[in-house]
């Protein structure tokens, strides 16, 4: 017998969000000028945060990406902004540490969507799949 789940008709969907969903992605908008993140639902999930939806959050004070990351991957974000300095997209793999389903392994992609007047990256949207 073949399991349903219901969907509930709360209005228009958000075609990106059921995209993501479909697709088994995550996402998150990261504004380098502001010092912010803005994640998706799936994003959020994806890493086990719990984190306003859509709601830029200032990571000066609290990385809640640096945070989830396993420690010896934590270098990485140093070499991914480096990287997105010289060209607009970049692949990246790396593992976090959930904080119910334990360690993971984490393969995505950034990309620059605007750069500001000295060509540094100033907003990146990234798109990532847990590949445990």
């Amino acid at each position: 017998m073949s399991r349903r789940t219901a969907i509930v008709d709360h209005g228009d969907p958000d075609l990106f969000e059921v995209a993501l969903r479909t697709g088994g992605l995550g996402a998150w908008e990261t504004d380098h000028v502001a010092g912010t993140r803005s994640w998706t639902a799936c994003g959020a999930e994806i890493f086990g945060l719990d984190v306003p939806i859509g709601t830029p959050i200032p990571f000066g004070a609290r990385d809640h990406l640096r945070e989830v990351m396993h420690p010896e991957d934590r270098a990485l974000l140093a070499n991914v902004h480096a990287l997105l300095m010289e060209q607009d997209e970049v692949e990246v793999a790396y593992r976090i540490l959930h904080p119910l389903k334990g360690l993971r392994y984490i393969a995505g992609r950034g990309r620059v969507v605007l750069r500001d007047g000295t060509g540094a990256p100033r907003r990146v949207v990234h798109i990532v799949s847990d590949v445990t």
